[in-house]
């Protein structure tokens, strides 16, 4: 997963649009996972 984040940022520093938004379409379910999850509270 690091690996494609690594490439998708690379290629939108490089204006790479179309290679961007393949990697962002295979890191969403990845990253859907984490958002979906509450976060701890430290009461």
């Amino acid at each position: 997963m690091s690996d494609k984040l690594y490439r998708m940022l690379k290629a939108m520093e490089n204006g790479d649009t179309s290679e961007s938004e393949i990697l962002l379409r295979e890191l969403q379910p990845d990253v859907q996972h984490w958002l979906n999850q509450d976060l701890p509270s430290n009461k």
